[in-house]
This record gives structure tokens, sequence and C-alpha cells, in this order.
């Protein structure tokens, strides 16, 4: 009797680890986003799925676009994390893409499913705009409107607008700057010419227009050459 029961014992194990594999893994394509720069350990998001046959389960692993090691994927719980951030530059790829594979745990008729896990950086504003201190000179036959000078500035982030702003030394409105553009004009002639200097020191603003704006500020020194 005692035989009996271990042979059929047997054969339903048996008979259970041989039984068909109907269905690979169910993973689906997944985007994340992620800031630029991220620390090693910073985790990206899980990559979710779930497996159809009763009885089964799957592991992960990434086959494709990790040639630099940039990420890691625990191949049971799916989270995928930043294993090195050297290539996680905005400027220079703006997403990265990962081939991962599903395979499910049937003993002899193992399945797969391949799907594209895309990581989107956030670009984060790294670097302040860059605007040198100047100087400038014109006549007295300047007139309201007629432009003095075109201010030098530039971002170091490409694609960034900048903002122009006259903050300190313009208190008789002598001068204009446009916001956008940076073109410094004349406004007021009248208060210019009844004006006891003939240098003026502008404290100008120059700010980027990112949602983590930052600035850079310079002395804009003005001579009104009288004669």
């Amino acid at each position: 009797m005692k035989q009996i029961i271990i042979v059929l014992a047997m054969a339903v194990l048996l008979g259970s680890c041989t039984e068909e594999n109907t269905n690979p893994p169910f993973v689906e394509d997944q985007t994340f986003r992620l800031d630029e720069n991220s620390p090693a350990g910073t985790i990206v998001g899980v990559v979710s799925g779930y497996e159809l046959d009763e009885g089964q389960s799957f592991s992960l692993r990434i086959t494709g676009g990790n040639g630099a090691g940039t990420f890691d994927l625990d191949a049971r719980s799916g989270h995928l994390s930043v294993a090195d951030p050297r290539e996680l530059d905005y400027e220079a790829h703006p997403e990265l893409s990962l081939e991962v594979t599903a395979t499910d745990d049937h003993p002899n008729d193992p399945m797969e499913t391949v799907v594209t896990v895309s990581i989107q950086l956030r670009d984060l504003n790294e670097f302040p705009p860059v605007c040198p201190d100047q100087q400038f000179s014109f006549g007295p036959m300047a007139a309201p409107g007629d432009t003095i000078a075109l201010l030098e500035a530039y971002d170091p982030e490409p694609q960034q607008a900048l903002l122009f702003r006259i903050y300190n030394g313009n208190e008789e409105g002598i001068f204009g700057l446009s916001q956008a553009g940076g073109v410094l004009t004349m406004v007021d002639t009248a208060a210019l010419h009844a004006s006891a200097f003939s240098v003026f020191n502008l404290g100008v603003e120059v700010r980027d227009q990112h949602l983590d704006s930052k600035a850079d500020s310079a002395g804009v020194t003005v001579e009104f050459l009288r004669n």
C-alpha cells in the first residue's frame, strides 16, 4: 500500500511539473520619468506585470540598452534603480530605452515576453545665465527710443530664453531696457541733460525662464559724451 501511495504521489508531482505552459508573462511597455543626474540608488520605478498561468511566477532582466550599466533591475520585485548616473544627462540623452525580458519559471517550456522600458529625463537648471560687466558710450544727439547698446549675455543651458531688467542706477528713468533681448535705449533726454552726471552705473539682472530659474547680475557703465 505504501508503495502505491508513493507511486501515485510521484505521478501527480510529475504531471504538475509537465503541465503545458500556455501563456507568457503579461508585461507591457512602460515609461518612467527621472531627474537628470539622479544619484546611484535612486528608484526609477517598478516594472510591473503578472503571470497568467496558475502556480507560475516570472523573473525580469535587462537584455538591451544598458551597455553603460546605468540601471539595475531586481529580477523578482521589478524595482528599476540607478546604478551609474554618468549617462543621466538630459542634454546628451533626453530619453533612454531599455529592453526588458520577462521569463516564467515553467521547468520544461519557459516562455518570455520582451518589452521596452523608456526613461524620460527631466531637464534640471544646472547653471545660471552669464552676463559680464560692460561699458558703453553715446553722444548728445541721442533721442528718445534710440538704441544705445545691446547687452551681452548667454545661458550655458541650451534653448533658455533670458529676461533683462535694470534694478539699480536708473532712478531718474533716463534709460530703458527691453525685457526680452536686452536692448538698452534712451527714454528721457530731458532728465539726461538735467543730470549732473555723465557716467551712469546701472545694475542689471539677467534671469532665465526655467521653472527653477537662476539669475546673474552685472554692472553696466554708460557714459554720456556731452560734446
